[in-house]
């Protein structure tokens, strides 16, 4: 009998012995709000006669960057286009406000504007690109045309 409760004994602890490790929790990170904020504007006076003909092509672009392929996607676009003319001045820009949703350890927003000028045929374009920087939800750029 002892010799059976000593066996039972044994059995249990090598049974309880036997455990798996426990499987490591996964933390996932919580998805964050960033606001893009555009504003464009004509950055000085374009009443001279040297602007009559002078139309202008505005490209607001938004997108994410993967952080591990570096892969871009375009999440957002648009585009304004008029005579330089119809751009208001600073103190009535025009503002435009986005907000994605992204998690930030898996990718990065980049902000994006592009500006061409055709006067009468005679071509002129600008273009920027800028990563949001980690931790900052409300994102600024200006376009001063």
């Amino acid at each position: 009998m002892l010799r059976t409760v000593v066996s039972c004994a044994m059995l249990f602890l090598l049974l309880a012995s036997c455990t798996k490790d426990p499987e490591p929790e996964v933390v996932l990170e919580k998805p964050v709000e960033k606001k893009v904020i555009y504003q464009v504007f004509a950055a000085k006076d374009y009443s001279p006669a040297l602007f009559d003909k002078v139309q202008t092509t505005v490209t607001l672009t938004v997108g994410a960057v993967a952080n591990k392929t570096g892969t871009f996607t375009k999440i957002w676009d648009t585009t304004l286009n008029g005579h330089i003319r119809t751009f208001p001045q600073f103190d009535q820009k025009i503002q435009i406000e986005k907000t994605f949703t992204l998690v930030e350890s898996a990718e990065k927003l980049q902000v994006a504007k592009s500006v061409r000028y055709d006067d009468n045929g005679q071509i002129q374009q600008s273009a920027s690109f800028e990563p949001v920087p980690t931790g900052t939800n409300i994102f600024l750029m200006g376009v001063g045309l």
